[in-house]
């Protein structure tokens, strides 16, 4: 809780996963992937709950041993084209089926950000509640020149862009790290998303996003040189 508000940390980690196959549970650094996750959000007080929503038996059986409550999300909800925010409500209303008191803000923790920080979580949770926001995602500078690729040819949307990289217009894109929103603009929208998005930038490990199998190697190169 940050002030009078209710936090509600959600885990989303279904069994099914293409680029890397049960990433879920999947040893990263010695440890499935999702413990890194459920530690983070424990190593957070101002989080009233973390909840795991999982469609999968092995998935829920580690998150019960990592001290998460756990939600049966239903199969629908956990195929390669759902959106995150019918299975994060799913999770919200049966909490709340469960006597649980009603949440202010929901802040979304996926376990492909293996080494984002707690005070990271805790800033962007602080920031959120403090500004009265909607909506809120921790984002990566860009600086390079983008753009759409038509017939092979880079169409830049930014083409001043160039010169010292030092010297160009810093662009941002949103990261997995932290999404964090009001519960009641997630239930009147069904969207994450607000049409202003509170941003909160990060750098360095923290922005580090598992997708696909080399950035699962690189994650791992990281967590590898911060122990030593």
């Amino acid at each position: 809780m940050i002030g009078a508000k209710r936090f509600v940390g959600i885990i989303t980690a279904r069994g099914g996963s293409k680029g890397v196959p049960r990433k879920n549970v999947r040893p990263f650094a010695g440890r499935p992937l999702l413990a890194y996750t459920a530690d983070q959000a424990r190593a957070v007080p101002e989080i009233d709950l973390a909840v795991l929503t999982t469609d999968d038996p092995e998935i829920k059986r580690l998150g019960r041993s990592l001290g998460l409550r756990v939600v049966d999300r239903p199969a629908e909800l956990a195929t390669d084209m759902a959106r995150s925010e019918p299975a994060i409500l799913h999770a919200i209303d049966a909490l709340e089926r469960e006597g649980e008191r009603p949440f202010d803000y929901m802040v979304l923790l996926q376990p492909t950000s293996p080494l984002r920080t707690p005070a990271t979580i805790r800033a962007c949770m602080q920031r959120i509640a403090d500004t009265g926001a909607e909506s809120l995602v921790t984002v990566t500078e860009i600086r390079e020149i983008l753009g759409p690729l038509e017939n092979g040819f880079l169409r830049p949307v930014n083409p001043g862009n160039r010169g010292p990289r030092q010297k160009r217009t810093p662009y941002y894109a949103a990261n997995g790290c932290v999404f964090a929103c009001s519960v009641p603009f997630l239930r009147r929208t069904g969207e994450l998303m607000a049409r202003d998005w509170l941003a909160y930038p990060v750098e360095g490990d923290d922005a580090v996003d598992i997708d696909m199998m080399e950035d699962f190697e690189y994650a791992e190169f990281l967590a590898a040189r911060r122990r030593s």
